[in-house]
Order: structure tokens, then sequence, then C-alpha cells
């Protein structure tokens, strides 16, 4: 991720289409909460450690890893819009 922030040129604000200032928002929103359940998961997680069996911490753990996928995948959706075209 870090490689395609620094290697991908953004573009301003005012050259984005109206559907893409959209989708972008659309994006934003839904990783806000996929990055909030992975906080609460990881917690959770946390917890179970010291108060849970094994199997629960690999659960939440594996849970965890889910939204991390899901929230990079939603970052790299946002970048590739903002990057500018060819």
């Amino acid at each position: 991720m870090t490689k395609f922030k620094r290697r991908s040129l953004v573009r301003s604000v005012e050259e984005l289409s109206q559907m893409e200032t959209q989708m972008i928002a659309e994006l934003s929103k839904t990783k806000r909460k996929w990055s909030l359940l992975e906080q609460t998961l990881f917690l959770i997680a946390i917890f179970m450690a010291f108060k849970g069996k094994q199997i629960e911490v690999a659960f939440f753990i594996d849970l965890y890893t889910v939204a991390s996928i899901v929230t990079n995948k939603l970052t790299y959706q946002i970048f590739r819009i903002l990057a500018l075209k060819d």
C-alpha cells in the first residue's frame, strides 16, 4: 500500500468529477465502518487472550484479518480513483 501511495500522482479535488467524488465519499464511509469493526475485533482478541480460550482468540484474530483485508482493499480502491489517469 505504501508503494502505491508513493507512486501514484494524486489529482486535486477540482479535477475529480461529481461521480468520482460521490464514489470516494461512499468508499470512505464504508472504510470507516470496517476500520471501527477491525479495531473492535482486535480489542476483543486481546481481551480473549487473557480471559478466553485459545480457539476464541484464533476466531477473533481471523475476523480481524478479514476486516483488515477489506479495509486495505477499500483504501486501494480510493487511491485508484484519486490516481492520475493516463
